[in-house]
């Protein structure tokens, strides 16, 4: 495990086989994605910057991801028009435009304003998911696309808990000091808004190839004279992924934005314990953990890879709640709270590397399927984050953050014994082993395709 987690700062990719032009798009890439790890390390306190500095109530706290699912109902839309088309500038426009949000956020003057800013910058954010997905596929090998992702996922939570630690300490400082807090946040946005555009420009050097599969689907679509719409509305085990995919991801939006209050108002942190708790712990296991997991989804279905992440992930919000239910001490308290990190750390690398890079690889066929079939996904994470973070809002409200914490384990629960049952279901299919024995399958077929035309 050690090896391979040293093995993500191998920036020449010793080992797997790789011809230099993938090289060099992974080295852009990981720049990229580094760049991007400074603003969204600095964007992470904005929860903690609204209740500490602006008096932020616990029902706004939820108003982010209310925003944000609206960026991924826009993806479904962009997903079907950039499936033809090439994908760097659905990347790099809404780029600019979270950019600008990020910046915009030093002129709110109340709680409310900054944190709605927060929620639109990630609209434009969650726009670029389909187009990613959709580069990645057509970058790399599928022999090793989930351990580069795992990779660069290893080096940005670095960057990433540096960013959130050093922007919480740096608030904390100047908190104890009696400065100007306020003033402070501004300089923090300014320089995540100038990374983010600096990230941009990486991005766009990133090569893309010209290796056919556009055209490999268009000869597919051809022959079988079948719209694409239609090929997804009869793809039931898609729609069984999916189904996961959304009771997951709806467990997790019920609880996750009162951690900060649970942290804060609960336990009595500051800035730098909070973000320690909330980010760098995680991050910190995250690292160590997220090499070696993307190597293993490289070999496995995906059923049973989400299997174990969800499990780990749902353990974080059982321990969340022991923590605030058990009659204990604070230090028995802060035990349970680093036992629930260190299980979501665990999980989130791997989380990331299956939902927004690869996961859907193993349901879309190569192509531009790629896009269209992520833009469902995004969509419909859309749909959980409004419709989860409700549930959670109303939960608080009306029951207790307890309440919220084990509702929302147990929706998970319920994910992975779905995950479990699926994994079992296709235990014997040579072409559901991994995500390259599924690409060979059509390149098979493609073969078959062509000499009917041919």
């Amino acid at each position: 495990m050690i090896s391979t987690t040293v093995s993500a700062f191998d920036f020449r990719l010793k080992g797997l086989g790789l011809g230099r032009e993938v090289v060099a798009r992974y080295r852009w890439q990981m720049g990229w994605a580094l760049m991007r790890a400074v603003t969204d390390g600095i964007m992470a306190n904005a929860p903690v910057m609204a209740i500490k500095s602006m008096g932020a109530t616990d029902w706004k706290l939820g108003l982010t991801l209310t925003l944000s699912s609206l960026g991924m109902f826009a993806s479904l839309w962009i997903g079907w028009l950039m499936a033809r088309r090439g994908k760097k500038p659905f990347v790099v426009m809404p780029g600019i435009f979270y950019a600008m949000c990020v910046g915009l956020m030093t002129l709110a003057d109340s709680s409310l304003m900054f944190l709605a800013l927060v929620g639109v910058a990630m609209i434009f954010e969650l726009m670029t998911r389909p187009a990613v997905t959709a580069i990645v596929r057509e970058c790399y090998p599928a022999e090793v696309r989930s351990t580069l992702m795992g990779r660069i996922r290893a080096m940005t939570s670095v960057v990433f808990v540096g960013s959130v630690f050093g922007s919480a300490w740096i608030l904390d400082d100047v908190t104890r000091s009696g400065g100007d807090v306020l003033g402070m946040i501004d300089v923090l946005l300014w320089i995540g808004a100038g990374c983010a555009l600096v990230s941009l420009l990486m991005f766009w050097k990133i090569d893309l190839p010209s290796d056919g599969r556009g055209e490999r689907e268009v000869v597919k679509d051809e022959v079988g004279k079948v719209m694409p719409w239609r090929t997804i509305g009869r793809d039931k085990r898609l729609h069984r992924y999916l189904i996961g995919c959304f009771l997951f991801g709806f467990g997790g939006m019920m609880y996750v934005s009162w951690v900060p209050k649970l942290l804060t108002v609960e336990m009595g942190m500051g800035y730098l314990m909070t973000a320690a708790f909330i980010h760098v712990l995680p991050g910190c296991v995250q690292f160590m953990a997220v090499a070696p997991v993307g190597a293993w989804l490289d070999k496995v279905n995906v059923w049973k890879g989400w299997s174990g992440i969800r499990l780990l992930w749902g353990l974080d919000a059982v321990f969340l709640a022991l923590a605030i239910m058990l009659p204990v001490g604070w230090g028995a308290m802060l035990a349970l709270v680093v036992v629930a990190r260190v299980l979501r750390g665990s999980a989130m690398g791997g989380s990331w590397v299956l939902w927004w890079q690869t996961g859907i690889h193993q349901f879309a066929p190569p192509g531009a399927d790629t896009s269209r079939y992520m833009s469902l996904q995004t969509a419909m994470n859309g749909v959980l984050r409004l419709f989860g973070t409700l549930t959670g809002m109303a939960m608080i409200k009306y029951g207790s953050m307890e309440l919220a914490l084990l509702s929302g384990a147990g929706v998970m629960m319920v994910s992975v014994v779905h995950a479990w049952y699926e994994a079992g279901r296709e235990r014997g299919y040579e072409e559901y082993q991994n995500t390259a024995s599924y690409e060979k399958s059509f390149e098979e077929e493609h073969e078959e395709v062509c000499e009917v035309v041919g």
